[in-house]
């Protein structure tokens, strides 16, 4: 469930790597609190990930998150690269007591995220897929 965090971003010009990574940061808060209206913001309807829990669709993951009893993350050695205007892919180290599973992990698990930008009302918004 790790890799659900996809962040999928867009950007008109060079992706700007620290709207980027707070983006991740507050969908992972939005998860941790469980407001699932706000996570659901930073999923595209398509969204798919790819765990050692299996494949999991959108659904899935908001059905993870109210389930999840994830009391603190941390994200570390954030980076972003991209050759296209429109797509990023985004990795980074994530620590999470517990594991939005429920399992127990290594102290650092790796996120490879993919994401695309949008614009609502005229503002920029990352989008996971």
């Amino acid at each position: 469930m790790i890799s659900l965090f996809a962040t999928i971003a867009v950007a008109i010009a060079a992706p700007d790597k620290d709207a980027i990574e707070a983006n991740e940061k507050a969908a992972w808060q939005a998860y941790k609190d469980k407001k699932s209206d706000e996570f659901k913001k930073f999923l595209s309807p398509n969204y798919t990930a790819v765990s050692a829990d299996g494949i999991q669709d959108l659904q899935i993951e908001m059905d993870g998150m109210q389930k999840s009893d994830l009391k603190s993350f941390s994200i570390m050695d954030y980076n972003v690269v991209s050759d296209e205007p429109d797509t990023v892919v985004s990795t980074y180290k994530v620590t999470c007591n517990p594991l939005p599973t429920g399992k127990t992990f290594p102290a650092h698990t790796s996120a490879l995220l993919f994401g695309k930008n949008r614009t609502v009302n005229g503002t920029s918004s990352f989008t996971r897929t």
